[in-house]
């Protein structure tokens, strides 16, 4: 698994600085390794062990739990369980915690450390602890215990932490330099710029005008054959013991089976902390210059002057904020949770006592005053209220209705485990047998639905063996094998519909590849592509402007690795490329339209030495990755049995 994790650290990177802020400031995360004198502090069972040095499953959860709060105020309501196990967060937090502890593992080598004058100064420039700038004593206690949930202790030994894998990391890429060469190959990439014509013939659209010829139609079965195979099918016989049925059985919930199962299931009836913030907005253009931006600055500081003068905020909002979807509501932006909003503005939106207004906040859309006007105070609602109440008596009756249904199953299974014999099991429960038809692994149960839970024992089961009941959302079944048919390669007139789809969508393709390729050749006659594309009634799209910078991704085309690699060589001498490109399902046929060169009056020497910063910050990361890879190639790496098999459960 560690193999695994390893490969995985080889796509594309992200700044181990940003994790480092991650780490330190997010949800009161703050890691738990090893004592000095070598006891692991927090819970005493280790989730890794790098190079003898344990890393406790604490912190893991808190780690996990850390980039879980940061891809969800990323990506907001889109955030599913889906997108989640694409990004591999538990395996992200696995390298995290590994390359943060080989960081500091390397420092220590290096005997660095940080002083105390060093830990103050980093402190008192943090940004959400100013006042006007300057650092505010119980601004910055107020922010470290409400907004990042910690004591300053906790904070500061972060904050130490995160200082020392900086000195680290600089130390580690202190020999990384740029050229000028560099800049201005990176200056022509960003700045050089085509723009392509393109028509996109889909397959769909040529099968109506696929000719089937039953020997083509054959051998193409024949070829594919493994295509088709069917799926190994069971059908089965069942009674179903629902829990509704043993309801009216159960007594009225006392008082202390409510108090239990309210205790139990706290989290269902939680509060979560809310405020309810406004904002006055100066929006800061992500391409504003550094005059710009203390421009901008100037301004929002002349706010909040004039609001520390007495001036109404939601007045102040209404005439000058940026934000034009709540500025006529005086900047309210009604109640907000934790996790819904950029880090910064949040944490400093909770940190805020009703009536008080905050110092200037950045985020990536500009420059932010807060206001909080009123707070919910994290909690539970009461068993006391009625609906709690209600709840509560529903769920103990629900729970107690599934409990006694797999308490009567379990009886029927064990009665009637070596004869298999489902006619008595159901004549004891008085149940009826009900039976299912052939069904694969993933298909739906008739009169079941889906159930991967019954399915994956159906299949399983042995001719005459009754299996252990099944638990689900709708009752508990208790299941024998009525017929199973094994897994086949069909013949061809079982699976006639489908090979028919198979292959039409197959010479579809190619249909729709001589149809490009005919019109490809039209313009390397000398055509334009618009011309050929007009005889033919085809629409002609266009790419906009887009740079070498874009990598892979054409724009209105998506990922095109073949295109991108041509698409900066055609000239106007030679606009077409010399094939058709078959980019997402779909064949394309280009044509340069517009070649517009990079501007070298715009690479000033200001330029050239922002782009010179930008571009060392991308080698130092890249080499820091690189110093990271082999460090962990020659780490001493165990992880915890139960760590690893959640995340393999992953997906």
């Amino acid at each position: 698994m560690l193999d695994i994790i390893r490969r995985k650290q080889k796509s594309p990177i992200i700044r181990i600085i940003f994790w480092a802020i991650i780490f330190a400031f997010i949800g009161g995360a703050y890691l738990l390794y090893v004592d000095s004198d070598g006891r692991q502090s927090g819970t005493n069972r280790a989730a890794l062990i790098i190079n003898g040095a344990p890393v406790s499953m604490e912190a893991y959860q808190n780690t996990y739990q850390n980039l879980l709060s940061v891809y969800q105020q990323i990506y907001g309501q889109s955030f599913t369980p889906e997108l989640e196990r694409q990004l591999n967060l538990r395996r992200q937090a696995v390298l995290r915690l590994i390359e943060q502890q080989l960081l500091l593992a390397e420092a220590e080598k290096m005997k660095l450390e940080i002083s105390n004058d060093e830990l103050v100064a980093a402190i008192y420039a943090e940004p959400a602890f100013q006042m006007n700038g300057v650092y505010n004593k119980e601004i910055a206690e107020r922010v470290i215990r409400k907004g990042y949930r910690m004591t300053p202790d906790q904070y500061k030994e972060i904050k130490k932490r995160e200082l020392l894998i900086l000195k680290v990391s600089e130390i580690l890429t202190a020999d990384v330099d740029v050229t000028d060469e560099n800049v201005l190959t990176a200056f022509k990439n960003e700045n050089d710029k085509v723009s392509l014509n393109f028509v996109q013939l889909l397959p769909q659209l040529f099968e109506g005008d696929v000719q089937l010829d039953e020997a083509e139609l054959t051998a193409f079965f024949d070829a594919n054959k493994e295509d088709f195979r069917l799926p190994e099918q069971v059908a089965l016989r069942y009674i179903q013991f629902a829990p509704s049925r043993y309801e009216e059985k159960i007594q009225t919930p006392t008082l202390e089976d409510m108090e239990t199962y309210y205790q139990r299931n706290l989290n269902q009836f939680e509060i979560q902390e809310q405020v309810r913030a406004s904002h006055i907005l100066v929006r800061v253009s992500e391409s504003a210059t550094e005059e710009q931006r203390q421009e901008k600055r100037a301004l929002i500081d002349g706010y909040l002057t004039e609001l520390n003068n007495g001036r109404d905020f939601a007045e102040l909002a209404r005439a000058v904020s940026d934000d034009t979807n709540n500025a006529p509501v005086g900047g309210d932006l009604g109640y907000i949770r934790r996790g819904t909003l950029p880090g910064d503005f949040e944490q400093t939106a909770f940190s805020l006592e009703p009536g008080q207004i905050s110092s200037v906040v950045a985020s990536p859309v500009g420059l932010h005053l807060i206001k909080v006007t009123e707070r919910i105070e994290a909690g539970y609602k009461p068993l006391a209220d009625e609906t709690v109440a209600a709840l509560v008596k529903e769920a103990i009756i629900r729970e107690k209705g599934q409990a006694l249904a797999l308490e009567m199953a379990t009886d029927a299974f064990k009665i009637n485990q070596k004869t298999g014999d489902l006619a008595a099991a159901a004549e004891a429960n008085n149940l009826g047998i009900k039976e299912t038809g052939f069904f694969g692994p993933n298909d739906p149960i008739d009169g079941i639905g889906q159930s991967p839970e019954l399915a994956a024992a159906a299949f399983n089961l042995s001719e005459g063996q009754l299996a252990r009941p099944i638990e689900t959302s709708a009752g508990i079944y208790l299941v024998t094998l009525k017929e199973k048919k094994p897994s086949r390669l069909p013949e061809l007139g079982e699976v006639r519909p489908l090979a028919e789809q198979a292959y039409r969508a197959e010479k579809a393709v190619s249909l729709a590849k001589e149809k490009a390729e005919a019109l490809l050749q039209k313009v390397q006659a000398g055509g334009s592509l618009s011309d050929a594309a007009a005889a033919d009634k085809l629409t002609v799209e266009n790419t906009g402007l887009f740079s070498a910078s874009f990598g892979e991704f054409v724009p209105r085309l998506g990922t095109a690795p073949e295109l991108a690699d041509v698409a900066h060589q055609l000239t106007p001498e030679a606009p077409s490329a010399d094939k058709v490109f078959f980019i997402n399902g779909k064949q394309v046929v280009v044509e340069l339209k517009e070649r517009q060169d990079a501007d070298m009056t715009q690479l000033t020497d200001a330029a050239k030495e922002t782009m010179k910063q930008r571009l060392l910050r991308e080698k130092q990361t890249t080499k820091l990755q690189e110093t990271i890879t082999l460090l962990q190639e020659a780490a001493d790496l165990k992880i915890d049995p139960t760590l690893e098999d959640f995340i393999n459960n992953e997906g």
